[in-house]
């Protein structure tokens, strides 16, 4: 399982490396984990590379994400992205996916091949404010599937998209899965795996719809796409977490018993993602590439036992829900 624990981490953790050390100490002694979803802001560490090796188990597979960098750029560049009609504002997201690129090539030079499985790439700008096509995506994918990427694949991690017809705005607003496949199918080549992401909140935010996910994993699976999943939940009320339909990365519902995890602590009782919908999503989307969580803390939590706990809690309700699944017995 990939386990997006940035999502959850202390908010001084870069400036203190006594609680960086021992938050990366808690990970690696998590049960069923086998790589973390890395965040590229515009570093993946700014320790260095060396730095961010030393934290991780060499044994696992990990993945990066780019959101954070996205999302930390588009407020203040909206013509920023991959899939920009604005040449310069698609040429800056290139010059960050060329430093994604020389990262990952330094940490896997440390770690060993197949220590990086997958970069986590979007369709940015928000079309709500900038023009985006699926044109401009695949000349973007297929620049950055001509460099070595040491063996990981290029996954496109759908975000909500822009609807036009919906009655609230879009939090991220990016291409839809359609205009995604079509961009992937259409810069495909030998040499780097393209595939994409599906992140369970981020397709309901969309629509507001609790079957949206699976909606979506139908969509990959007819295409014959290489796919991988991530959960987080979602309420469609204010939680501790902020406002409703909020893509604040919510623990799962307190429904599913997680061994060692007493009475479900960390579960969030208004999230949409259920054990039903959790085992939905995984029998409609078929072979994945990698699955895990992702998952947040709330502002109250303070201490790294407080933090990791709604992690801990839907990553135990996801090795148990896949565990079921595999011996065929009802969940």
């Amino acid at each position: 399982m990939i386990v997006g624990a940035y999502a959850a981490a202390p908010p001084d953790l870069a400036s203190r490396p006594d609680l960086e050390q021992e938050w990366y100490r808690r990970l690696r002694q998590t049960p069923g984990t086998t790589g973390l979803e890395l965040p590229f802001a515009s570093t993946l560490h700014a320790g260095g590379m060396a730095r961010l090796a030393h934290l991780l188990d060499p044994a696992w597979r990990n993945v990066v994400t780019c959101i954070p960098g996205t999302g930390r750029i588009l407020p203040t560049d909206p013509l920023y992205g991959l899939a920009s009609n604005d040449p310069a504002g698609r040429r800056r997201a290139l010059t960050d996916m060329r430093t994604v690129h020389t990262e990952v090539t330094a940490l896997t030079d440390l770690l060993g091949e197949g220590s990086v499985q997958a970069i986590q790439l979007q369709s940015a700008p928000n079309r709500t404010v900038a023009a985006s096509s699926v044109g401009a995506f695949t000349a973007s994918l297929a620049e950055l599937q001509a460099l070595d990427w040491r063996g990981a694949a290029l996954m496109v991690e759908h975000c909500d998209a822009f609807l036009p017809e919906a009655a609230w705005a879009a939090q991220k607003g990016f291409l839809t899965l359609k205009e995604e496949i079509a961009a992937v199918q259409d810069a495909e080549a030998s040499g780097t795996r393209l595939g994409h992401t599906l992140n369970w909140a981020r397709s309901v935010i969309e629509t507001h719809d609790p079957l949206e996910a699976s909606r979506h994993a139908v969509l990959l699976r007819e295409a014959g796409a290489r796919t991988a999943l991530m959960f987080s939940g979602v309420s469609p009320e204010a939680t501790g977490y902020g406002v409703a339909w909020l893509d604040a990365h919510l623990p799962c519902a307190p429904e599913l018993s997680c061994p060692g995890i007493p009475e479900n602590t960390g579960a969030e009782p208004t999230s949409l993602l259920t054990t039903e919908a959790m085992g939905a999503l995984l029998a409609t989307a078929g072979p994945l590439m990698y699955a895990g969580v992702k998952v947040g803390a709330a502002p109250e939590m303070t201490s790294i036992g407080q933090r990791v706990q709604p992690t801990l809690a839907t990553l135990g309700a996801l090795t148990t829900l896949t565990a079921q699944t595999r011996s065929g017995s009802p969940s």
